[in-house]
């Protein structure tokens, strides 16, 4: 249902971050491709908390108060890594200019 899409977003973003696609172009790209893996954090990290605030919607229709709490838990911890991500990578990207 729609908790799967929900999830689905804010999970593969997470995992599109972890691939280390846009550290890899912050740590070893051009000088002129470290704003672009800049960006590239910055809209991963948006695009998962666009996922966390579907889940946050989706989750309050649910009768099943345990199964929202175990969505609700998940997706702020997806929220809480792409934050982290998106740090370490702009920290990088920093480091670099």
């Amino acid at each position: 249902g729609s908790m799967g899409i929900g999830f689905a977003i804010p999970a593969n973003m997470i995992k599109e971050m972890q691939s280390d696609a846009v550290a890899a172009m912050a740590e070893t790209g051009q000088e002129s491709s470290l704003s672009d893996a800049g960006v590239g954090a910055l809209c991963a990290r948006s695009a998962v908390i666009g996922g966390w605030l579907n889940v946050r919607i989706n989750a309050g229709q649910l009768a099943d108060q345990g199964a929202a709490r175990e969505y609700l838990e998940r997706a702020d911890r997806l929220r809480a890594e792409a934050t982290a991500r998106e740090a370490a990578i702009l920290e990088l990207v920093e480091g670099k200019l």
